[in-house]
């Protein structure tokens, strides 16, 4: 199977996945904010932050280093396997002390300590999880990466809502966060032990200095990032309080579901890089040209959408208790133009050993962000956390952009100019249409622009053809057929 059809395999199988979970996820944050209110809202959204936060000291990025390497050989899959097991549980054990110590010293209220606790053990078992899921990743064959995800956010979104329907409040959410990576748990074990055949284990400790000595940058890198995205809620709770923390994820929550499109490409498109980059360099820069063409053909359809229908869309989900958050939507909302492209060029750079200039690109945004938020959310509360994201953003773009440029040209303006003529027609429909229903006029302005896309060149024949192709003919991949 040709490595095209593979990769747009793979952003089948984990689109299929997140079409489930992007919308179990946010109807779980929906129904929790519905149900329990602002305040409790934010302490669970304060939470979840600190808990991802510390989800990335845990894996130490180990993970990216076993696909990269796995993706580009796959004979070493066994080596991998239980160095990487060893690893990522004492790193787990240890980031699992670190966020038990970080929440003593932020000293939140006694029922958030306690559900941050809670998490801490499930944050352990999702960490375990991953030392056996990041397989079927190098392996490039993310269905059951996929059905992973749908069940584990099926599980939380059940367990979550009948504790809810019980009466139950935060607490008891922790405790199914908690029930519920346990089963994901044993459940990855399962898949690893009977869908892939593995040689002989050993423990071997030079190869684990390898491995280390690797993934510090990858996990300085994803570290950096993840505090980035979520250093906001963690201020703004200590800053100004959880109310206001549930105010600004609700409107996260939207942009969030949008940007998943980003990452989860990137995901199915990083062993592949790894590999263009180690034997074919020309197809490494027609798959970046290809992959950067259509992340902004989505951000810069999804941004005046969000932007001119903030108000209903907020209304419609949160209902008028979340007004606040309108404004914030307005702002995160122009995060994704930026964000889309920026992942692409920070994921090539990590696929050609450019880790330090990542590490040294992802650390200065944390300190411009961190930074901006000090100054801008005690004047302007979540407002202020907003601009201060979107000021990063901007500028970790070009960093990144212009890091890529030096060992591959790519043409990012010329993309744009194509998409301004559909861009410029949407916003005018959706400007002149305002009093009509709203949903049908998304669905047509959308469907005007997708179609100058196609006449500007932006969408290829081609491009579809091979859609096409994938759709009709192509038969699931086997084990066998990757290694």
């Amino acid at each position: 199977m040709s490595t095209g059809r593979t990769i747009l395999k793979n952003i089948s199988a984990l689109f299929g996945a997140q079409l489930i979970t992007g919308l179990l996820t946010p109807l779980l944050l929906i129904y929790i904010a519905r149900k329990l209110g602002d305040e409790v809202f934010g302490k669970y959204s304060y939470v979840l932050a600190l808990t991802t936060i510390f989800l990335l000291i845990s894996e130490f990025g180990i993970k990216s280093v076993a696909i990269r390497d796995i993706a580009r050989d796959s004979s070493k899959i066994g080596t991998y396997l239980i160095n990487v097991v060893v690893l990522k549980l004492l790193f787990s054990v240890f980031s699992l002390f670190v966020l038990i110590l970080f929440v003593n010293l932020m000293n939140p209220p006694h029922d958030t300590t306690l559900a941050a606790y809670i998490f801490a053990g499930g944050l352990f078992f999702q960490s375990m999880s991953y030392a056996f899921r990041w397989i079927f990743h190098a392996l490039q064959i993310m269905e059951y990466e996929a059905l992973h995800r749908v069940l584990e956010r099926a599980l939380l979104l059940v367990m979550s809502v009948a504790v809810i329907w019980k009466g139950f409040g935060l607490i008891a959410l922790s405790w199914v966060f908690l029930v519920t990576q346990v089963i994901i748990f044993i459940m990855s074990i399962f898949f690893v032990a009977k869908k892939i055949v593995i040689p002989r284990l050993k423990v071997d400790l030079s190869f684990c200095k390898y491995v280390i000595q690797t993934a510090i940058f990858f996990a300085f890198c994803e570290v950096l990032w993840i505090i980035y995205f979520k250093i906001d809620l963690v201020m703004l709770a200590k800053l100004k309080g959880e109310t206001e923390v549930g105010w600004y994820n609700a409107a996260y929550v939207i942009v969030n579901f949008v940007t998943l499109i980003s990452m989860l490409s990137m995901q199915a498109i990083f062993p592949a890089l790894s590999d263009f980059y180690n034997r074919e360099r020309h197809r490494l820069k027609k798959t970046i040209e290809i992959s950067l063409r259509y992340l902004l053909l989505i951000a810069l359809a999804a941004v005046p959408v969000l932007f001119l229908f903030s108000d209903r869309i907020i209304n419609l989900i949160y209902g008028s208790g979340y007004s606040d958050s309108i404004n914030a939507l307005k702002v995160l909302i122009f995060v994704i133009i930026f964000l889309f492209p920026g992942n692409l060029f920070a994921h090539t750079l990590a696929s050609s050993n450019r880790h330090k200039m990542l590490s040294l690109i992802n650390f200065t945004g944390v300190i411009v962000n961190i930074g901006l938020n000090f100054i801008l959310i005690p004047r302007f509360s979540y407002m202020g956390a907003g601009i201060a994201t979107i000021i990063t953003e901007v500028m970790l773009c070009f960093l990144l952009y212009y890091a890529v440029l030096r060992f591959i040209k790519i043409q990012g303006s010329k993309i744009i100019l194509s998409l301004l003529p559909g861009l410029v027609a949407m916003v005018l429909i959706i400007h002149m249409a305002s009093p009509f229903p709203w949903i049908p006029v998304i669905v047509f302005s959308l469907l005007v622009y997708f179609v100058s896309a196609f006449l500007t060149g932006c969408i290829k024949r081609e491009d579809l053809s091979l859609l096409f192709r994938i759709i009709k003919k192509e038969t699931p991949l086997s084990i066998e057929e990757m290694k």
